[in-house]
């Protein structure tokens, strides 16, 4: 397995060491992240059992404007050095077509009526709506 770097202003150190999945067309990745490459495969599975999680949505992406996805000439070696590495799928599915009630269903596993994110704007989820981050963060 290689190890991308992840530039980002608010994480420079990061690094990817697993990306087990790719959905478009809301492209959501998911990455398993160290502050530090490990220094084998085998010291990177033998070292955590709970490894952090890195979460990349990307609103209003197409597919067909990836190098990942066959265009000629994309502009995205990271996001292709990922998807080389990673599972990705043809198809995915969404709860909504707009962005806050789909990103609420994503990190709930509910459905818009379920956790009362109808639009975008004025909507907000409630703090009684348990989120992955807060379930993930309560086991570690």
């Amino acid at each position: 397995m290689r190890v991308h770097s992840i530039s980002s202003a608010r994480c420079p150190a990061w690094r990817a060491t697993a990306v087990p999945a790719l959905f478009l067309p809301g492209l959501l990745w998911l990455a398993g992240c160290a502050r530090e490459a490990p220094a084998t495969e085998a010291t990177a599975k033998a070292g955590s059992e709970r490894p952090d999680i890195l979460l990349i949505s990307i609103d209003t992406l197409r597919a067909d404007r990836l190098g990942c996805y066959g265009r000629d000439g994309a502009r995205t070696p990271v996001l292709d050095a990922l998807a080389a590495e990673a599972v990705v799928f043809d198809a995915a599915y969404t709860a909504a077509p707009i962005t806050l009630p789909a990103h609420a269903s994503m990190l709930t596993g509910l459905i818009p009526p379920r956790h009362g994110v109808r639009d975008n704007g004025a909507f907000r989820l409630p703090d009684s709506v348990t989120t992955l981050a807060e379930t993930l963060s309560g086991q570690g």
